[in-house]
């Protein structure tokens, strides 16, 4: 009835179980966020991010976290009104010295990036686009 041996079910199988666990991260949604980096005179540290959390709790900005990875500070906010207020509100209070940054964070969970399973990375297109702002100098 059956002429296909036991490996290349167990083969098939496994593939598909391969297949849904990298395909899950892409249903996982970004996060709006805050990128702070620094410019030639500033070092991103825990001095830094006690200035960013003084500067959102002044304003009352709601955040969900202000974190440093990778020689930068990511804030993190529920929604996007709280992220372009806060990036306003850190573009004032930490100057020149630094570039503050729109993002959006992945939310899977660090056991799936670990193995490498991330989201797919969505074209401009698919994710709804972005408005771009070009600052140049005339002078």
């Amino acid at each position: 009835m059956n002429d296909f041996p036991r490996w290349k079910h167990i083969l098939v199988a496994l593939v598909a179980v391969l297949g849904v666990l990298f395909a899950v991260p892409s249903l996982y949604q970004k996060q709006p966020a805050v990128q702070v980096l620094a410019n030639k005179s500033g070092i991103v540290d825990e001095a830094l991010k006690e200035r960013a959390l003084q500067a959102l709790q002044q304003r009352k900005i709601e955040f969900q976290d202000v974190e440093i990875k990778d020689d930068r500070l990511l804030a993190l906010f529920g929604n996007t009104d709280a992220q372009l207020a806060a990036a306003s509100a850190l573009r004032t209070d930490l100057g020149d010295n630094y570039t503050v940054a729109l993002n959006l964070a992945s939310t899977v969970p660090q056991w799936m990036r670990m193995i490498g399973a991330n989201s797919m990375p969505l074209g401009l297109d698919l994710q709804g686009g972005v408005h771009f702002l070009m600052q140049v100098d005339q002078k």
